[in-house]
């Protein structure tokens, strides 16, 4: 300890920091090695733990759903939806939005929720997958959340819904989708041609 430090630790008459640092040069490099692994691993765990956006909306009366942020394109307010003829019950239909044609996934038929009737207050929900764009319909958009993914409660096991299209349940009450996973599902790729509607 030189003579400044010496002095300033009998002036104050504490026991100073500096006193329980090695006084080896090399121990205390490597100690400073040590301090930047761990900064390092630290990073990588705020990564992991990022909170994830998403939109919360309303189906049927009180079931309350998810989509992150990353899988949106935009929400429609006003659309006009054409019913297609023998096509599976959840599909709603085609929007046409700015000239392509976008198939409508109507959830509460796929999920087998009741009152699975299209509401005159719904909103399309344009997500997307690459090139793959489909709308889903909400009844009633509710805003904006957050989820940690690493905090998720497992999905309820259910026979209408299967568990690989919910990420997880978020504080309990919001099913997060698992988007990417039912527009993956073949039975959801509808091929529609754009000389069907007049």
């Amino acid at each position: 300890m030189n003579a400044k430090n010496e002095k300033l630790k009998t002036i104050n008459n504490n026991i100073m920091a500096f006193d329980f640092m090695p006084k080896d040069e090399s121990i205390q490099d490597e100690l400073i090695e040590r301090a930047k692994i761990l900064a390092v691993k630290h990073e990588a765990n705020e990564d992991q733990t990022a909170l994830v956006n998403y939109i919360k909306f309303k189906l049927g009366k009180n079931e309350l759903y998810g989509i992150p942020y990353k899988n949106i394109k935009e929400v429609m307010g006003n659309y006009m939806l054409t019913p297609i003829p023998n096509l599976p019950t959840y599909i709603a239909g085609i929007i046409n939005l700015r000239g392509s044609l976008i198939s409508v996934i109507n959830l509460k038929k796929l999920f087998s929720i009741t009152d699975a009737e299209v509401s005159n207050n719904s909103q399309i929900i344009i997500v997307n997958k690459q090139e793959m764009i489909v709308g889903v319909l909400a009844d009633n958009i509710i805003g904006s959340d957050v989820y940690d993914s690493s905090l998720l409660d497992l999905p309820i096991l259910s026979q209408s819904i299967s568990s690989e299209f919910i990420l997880g349940i978020n504080q309990g009450n919001t099913a997060i989708i698992n988007i990417e996973t039912i527009l993956a599902n073949s039975n959801l790729h509808v091929e529609i041609k754009s000389k069907a509607i007049p």
